[in-house]
């Protein structure tokens, strides 16, 4: 979803605890500019293994699912165009 729309599973579940009363905005922005889009790395190369594939190949698969509206490629560094306030 991070990849493919620019929002991740902070934005929406921050997203669902505003409109519940449960976090102000400021601080649901807080926890998504630290969670959103944070990549997994504790098993990345157990899934690369299994998968049967490098980080070059996995990582050309994620580009084809970036939007190019949504991101930027800065310094061989993929950046959303419009971040969070």
């Amino acid at each position: 979803m991070f990849l493919k729309f620019g929002i991740g599973r902070a934005t929406s579940d921050a997203a669902h605890e505003i409109r519940d009363k449960h976090l102000t905005r400021e601080e649901a922005v807080k926890l998504v500019k630290k969670y959103d889009g944070e990549f997994p790395k504790k098993y990345y190369n157990k899934f690369l293994e299994y998968c049967n594939i490098n980080e070059k190949e996995f990582n050309k698969i994620c580009d084809i699912w970036r939007s190019d509206h949504l991101w930027t490629k800065k310094n061989g560094k993929w950046r959303l165009k419009q971040k969070i306030n």
